[in-house]
C-alpha cells in the first residue's frame, strides 16, 4: 500500500471515524517517466488500512502540453489530475492507473506503442466525503489539445 519511492508530504485529515493520512509523492521513472501518487490511509487496530489510492504514470516534458499533475486543495478537501493522454497513460480515465493496468492484464487487451490518440486533456477531480474520495462526475472533462 506505501509506495516505495516515498512521499513529499503528509497531511492528517480528521474524521468521524478517526484521523486519516493523506501521503502524496512523485518520482522520474526514466528521463521523461513522471509517476505521482497519493493515497489516502487510514490507522486502526495496529494496522493501517488503504481508503483512497491514485497513481498517475505520464511521460512528461516532451511537449509544452505533455506530462500531468495530481494535486490537493486542503480548502476544498479535491484531489484533482491533470493530464495529456500519451504512450504510459494512452485513455482518459478516472480510473487509477494501477486499476486499469490490472484490467488489461485480465482481459488480455495491451495497448499497442503505435497509439495514435495521443494529445487528449484529460481532467478528473475527486472529493473527500468524509471517510474517502470520490470522483466528482461533472468535473471530468476530455478535449483535444492542438496537436
Amino acid at each position: 500500500m506505501f509506495n516505495t519511492d516515498g512521499y513529499g508530504s503528509i497531511i492528517t485529515i480528521k474524521t468521524a471515524h478517526g484521523t486519516k493520512y493523506l501521503l502524496q509523492g512523485g518520482v522520474m521513472g526514466c528521463n521523461t517517466c513522471e509517476g505521482n501518487y497519493i493515497t489516502l490511509v487510514s490507522f486502526k487496530n495496529g494496522k493501517f488500512f488503504c481508503d483512497f489510492s491514485y497513481y498517475l504514470d505520464t511521460r512528461g516534458g516532451t511537449t509544452p502540453d505533455s506530462g500531468g499533475s495530481l494535486s490537493y486543495d486542503k480548502e476544498s478537501q479535491t484531489i484533482s489530475v491533470d493530464y495529456v493522454t500519451d504512450d504510459l497513460t494512452p485513455e482518459c480515465t478516472c480510473d487509477d492507473y494501477e486499476k486499469v493496468s490490472q484490467k488489461r492484464a485480465d482481459s488480455g487487451i495491451y495497448v499497442q506503442s503505435d497509439q495514435t490518440d495521443y494529445g487528449r486533456h484529460c481532467s478528473c477531480v475527486f472529493k473527500f466525503n468524509g471517510s474517502t474520495f470520490i470522483q466528482e462526475v461533472k468535473k471530468h472533462k476530455i478535449k483535444k489539445t492542438g496537436k
